[in-house]
């Protein structure tokens, strides 16, 4: 059985955490597009990536995944022009 991670938002309260790229957390912070693609892993937790992660891999210098809300991830959504409801 998979059992979603869950995290507290400052802003929206506890929710299924997303693992994101840095750059859809700078999204969320700045509004400035830069795609968001998602998808639920095999455990159940949400994971999004913009549009250069999420066709070329990371490179070894880049931050690791940041953990979100999904509330976040939905305006990081928005400021793509994506309606996004999780």
């Amino acid at each position: 059985m998979s059992m979603a991670l869950n995290v507290t938002c400052n802003k929206h309260g506890k929710t299924p955490a997303v693992f994101t790229c840095e750059h859809v957390f700078q999204t969320i912070e700045d509004k400035i597009p830069r795609g968001v693609n998602w998808f639920m892993d095999d455990t159940g937790d949400y994971q999004a990536f913009c549009d250069t992660c999420w066709t070329t891999p990371p490179a070894d210098d880049e931050p690791g995944p940041r953990m979100v809300c999904t509330h976040c991830l939905e305006t990081a959504a928005a400021h793509n022009g994506l309606s996004l409801a999780i």
